[in-house]
């Protein structure tokens, strides 16, 4: 069962992408700041991760780039889910290491297909 990390300070986006997630074979963790974002990447090393750009302590793109440093973690598929909107903000998305940006509000087949397509590339 893989383990899928959601970071966002936004307890409301939180329960969505869990609802959007029910009934699927995931196990889920929730962080609701970057710090214990990483903490749960250390320790768990999950799947996954889906952070949010704008969040206390390490912001998705801090986190990401701390991901792609780190030899055990570099390899995480990263989702950026933001609200901030525009071809700017997913060009600095990429450049940290974002393997995928999607934007609030999302639709949950395109969260969906975004984190089978993640898998798919750990396989």
């Amino acid at each position: 069962m893989p383990t899928i990390l959601i970071a966002d300070d936004e307890p409301a986006i939180r329960q969505l992408v869990r609802v959007s997630l029910t009934g699927t074979a995931y196990h889920l963790l929730e962080a609701a700041d970057g710090d214990a974002a990483w903490e749960f990447l250390q320790a768990e090393r999950p799947a996954v991760a889906i952070l949010d750009i704008r969040m206390p302590g390490r912001d998705g793109l801090a986190l990401t780039r701390a991901i792609r440093a780190d030899p055990v973690l570099a390899r995480t598929p990263v989702i950026i889910l933001t609200g901030l909107l525009g071809a700017d903000m997913e060009a600095q998305s990429r450049a940290a290491g974002a393997d995928y940006h999607l934007t609030k509000p999302f639709w949950t087949r395109d969260l969906l297909a975004t984190i089978e397509a993640c898998l798919q590339t750990t396989e």
